[in-house]
């Protein structure tokens, strides 16, 4: 009996041993997502390029993804056959970045494949807080005056719209939105009335402040979401993998078949128009000038950050769906629509519903955000080969299986 509980306590140690190398590697990669999230909002705000350079940037970039792909290839979990798949990917994934000279997709691709078996809750957590404390960073440098508060006006309204550090005031909306959007997931769209009237009051003060008409509608869908929860769940499930993912495939085309089609003298394109604030016409620009390519292009885009002055003329692609197909390319495009066929069936496919429902709340962002493939907004690729829920798993030691063969 003796030499039973040695053998049994020995082999406790070695199974705990070994899940404290798998949490070293995990705590590994959440650091570096954590650093690259955070310099992620920094990037975004007018900190750069005036205060930090773009090199230091994707210095950081650059360091945090080899240690999260090495993380990867360290860990027992990823057979060989997916580390070897993940590193020859690297190539031709770089590659197909250096036509539009936009190499984030290459860096997101890196923390795709290096989330593997890593838990997506944790990720979620990482990111929350991670983006809360580089939004609260640029805000701090905005009080203190180190970098300017952009405040913009609409004409036929006489509320300021202030950026609070960000490009513009829709950017720091968005950020609101999917900080929130990331923390409605991990509650599980669970949220009490109280919890709900809260994040009203918050919208209310965010569209007071900005004045972002699209992304204060955007954050109305997350309480409402909640409220709704037990029949969009229905719906979701009702749908299915190939329903949801359709539904997102329609959604998509029309977006970008509206700018592609567009004419001013259309009353029905000119009143969407009007709505979305001339992202179909700058959208129809874009497909006129520039043009669809297979493989992506460079090329100057002039946005209302920094409010430059004299006149200029305004040409920034919001539509994430139409910066796919004019900078990125076809090839990217395609890949991407692989990308939310895959993660449809995973989210249904575990059962995790309030994952399903935040990508759609993602999909219908992006036709009038530009955010889609930024991670330190939209966390959810990340998800491919994450755990997504967990997973109970009963471990025999060899002890165990030799009691059981004993008289």
């Amino acid at each position: 009996m003796r030499i039973e509980r040695e053998l049994r306590s020995g082999s406790v140690m070695d199974m705990t041993r070994h899940k404290q190398r798998i949490d070293i590697f995990e705590l590994s990669y959440l650091i570096a997502f954590f650093m690259y999230i955070y310099i992620g909002v920094l990037k975004t705000s007018l900190l750069v390029p005036v205060h930090m350079s773009m090199s230091i940037v994707y210095l950081v970039f650059k360091i945090t993804g080899l240690c999260a792909m090495l993380t990867m290839l360290f860990r027992k979990e990823p057979n060989l056959y997916y580390k070897m798949g993940a590193v020859f990917l690297l190539v031709p994934v770089y590659a197909l970045c250096v036509p539009s000279k936009n190499f984030d997709f290459f860096y997101y691709f890196i923390f795709v494949v290096g989330a593997y078996a890593i838990s997506f809750r944790k990720i979620l957590k990482a990111y929350v807080f991670s983006a809360v404390v580089g939004t609260a960073s640029v805000m701090a440098l905005c009080f203190f005056g180190i970098i300017p508060n952009e405040v913009f006006a609409r004409q036929e309204l006489s509320l300021a719209r202030n950026s609070f550090g960000f490009f513009t005031p829709t950017d720091f909306a968005a950020r609101i939105f999917f900080i929130l959007l990331a923390y409605y997931m991990l509650k599980k769209f669970a949220f009490s009335w109280k919890e709900n009237l809260f994040v009203f009051v918050l919208i209310f003060v965010i569209y007071y402040l900005t004045n972002a008409r699209l992304d204060t509608l955007l954050l109305l869908l997350l309480p409402v979401s909640a409220i709704f929860k037990p029949f969009l769940k229905k719906i979701v499930y009702c749908l299915g993998k190939v329903g949801s993912f359709l539904i997102s495939f329609l959604y998509i085309m029309f977006s970008i078949l509206i700018a592609a089609c567009y004419n001013s003298d259309d009353q029905v394109l000119s009143f969407l128009n009007i709505m979305l604030s001339d992202r179909i016409k700058i959208g129809h620009q874009a497909f006129r000038e520039k043009g669809v390519t297979l493989l992506g292009q460079h090329f100057h885009e002039q946005g209302n950050g920094l409010l430059p002055s004299g006149s200029f003329r305004y040409f920034y692609i919001d539509s994430s769906y139409i910066r796919l197909l004019v900078i990125y390319g076809v090839i990217i495009s395609s890949l991407m629509l692989v990308a939310i066929y895959f993660l449809h069936c995973r989210f249904i496919s575990e059962g995790s519903f309030y994952y399903s429902l935040g990508f759609f709340l993602v999909i219908i962002s992006s036709a009038v955000d530009q955010h889609f493939l930024d991670p330190s907004y939209n966390v959810l690729f990340l998800a491919m080969f994450a755990n997504i829920v967990k997973r109970k798993v009963s471990v025999k030691t060899n002890m165990d299986l030799k009691e059981q063969t004993l008289p």
